[in-house]
């Protein structure tokens, strides 16, 4: 049985995403962002790095749609892009970081 071009699109998809989160620092950024929107001095005060490594990485998740970004004021607020995203993140946060534990 051959895979249909919509199935093939989805496991690309989701396979991007795994590659984008085989990062240390990505994915405690997501993980964070699972409670909502922050801004990135939150992320960067919680994660533990500077200021230009939390962008970096913020501008990749959201070039990707992992991340989508609002401005208010002179703040910038990211938050995870899609219901899909966010339950998978959860799920695999429940199952391997559970122990994981924001300083808020």
């Amino acid at each position: 049985m051959r895979m249909n071009k919509e199935n093939l699109k989805s496991a690309a998809f989701v396979s991007d995403i795994f590659s984008l989160l085989s990062s240390r620092t990505r994915l405690l950024i997501v993980c964070f962002l699972l409670d909502g929107k922050k801004n990135v001095s939150e992320i960067m005060n919680c994660i533990g790095t500077t200021k230009g490594n939390i962008s970096q990485h913020l501008n990749l998740l959201e070039r990707s749609k992992v991340l989508i970004s609002d401005k208010i004021g002179n703040k910038v607020y990211y938050e995870i892009a899609d219901n899909k995203i966010k339950k998978l993140i959860s799920y695999v946060k429940k199952l391997y970081c559970a122990e994981i534990r924001f300083n808020k």
